[in-house]
């Protein structure tokens, strides 16, 4: 949020978060870490991902839906040790603790349009 809102660097950023996380385990940490840079690494790519299951612009979206979105997005894209059900429902939890509950439905629909599709080519290219 910090680098979505303030333009943050997200290094600091994220050094910042964690401190003020406390005690984290290192597992946590690194999916943290993973998580914050591949979001904004990839952030062209899951924007297009993301606007190809959505019926608004990301652009009119508030900020913490488009960040929910996005590391959900990543999660389900590039990161796929997760279920893509757990996925989509820790976005809509971080949508809500960002503030932004109201627009929990909507990461719910737009995330599992995009685990949906992404399952089906996924299982396309395995055959």
């Amino acid at each position: 949020m910090r680098v979505a809102q303030d333009g943050a660097f997200a290094n600091l950023a994220l050094d910042a978060a964690l401190r003020q996380a406390g005690a984290l385990e290192p597992r946590e940490v690194a999916l943290a870490t993973e998580l914050t840079y591949g979001s904004l690494r990839w952030q062209l790519q899951l924007d297009r991902a993301l606007a190809a299951h959505s019926d608004r612009a990301l652009d009119d979206l508030d900020d913490p839906v488009r960040v929910a979105l996005r590391l959900g997005a990543f999660e389900l894209l590039h990161h796929q040790k997760v279920p893509a059900h757990a996925v989509v429902n820790e976005a809509v939890e971080v949508a809500k603790e960002l503030k932004a509950g109201r627009a929990a439905g909507f990461v719910n629909a737009v995330l599992r349009k995009l685990s949906e599709t992404h399952a089906g080519a996924t299982a396309a290219a395995v055959a």
